[in-house]
């Protein structure tokens, strides 16, 4: 499943630089749709962008990519996992304020 990757791709790098870069995003995500993608070449072709950060980027990239893999559904476990874990947490309540007390009519 893709494009739960590109979601996972676009998240990050977002991260990584502060800001959505669409040309890292684009060459990452092309890179994946490719039908040999290269990961020392894709990290070649970021590092300009992310520095010492492509390493790692493309370690958990490729990390979740053969997780993905492995998985019938081909989602990453670490993604269901994560899913799981905001499904249950209970969901604030919303909060409502009450309107201020009416005062009675002033006396004459």
């Amino acid at each position: 499943k893709l494009e739960v990757i590109n979601k996972w791709v676009t998240e990050r790098i977002t991260d990584i630089l502060g800001f959505e870069d669409d040309i890292v995003i684009g060459t990452i995500i092309n890179t994946l749709e490719a039908t040999n993608p290269d990961p020392k070449q894709l990290q070649i072709d970021i590092t300009g962008f992310l520095e010492k950060m492509a390493p790692t980027f493309i370690e958990e990239l490729w990390t979740l990519l053969v997780d993905a893999q492995q998985q019938k559904h081909g989602i990453p476990i670490a993604f269901i996992e994560k899913k799981k874990e905001e499904l249950s947490r209970p969901i604030p309540p919303v909060f409502v304020p009450k309107p201020p007390p009416t005062l009675p009519p002033p006396v004459p």
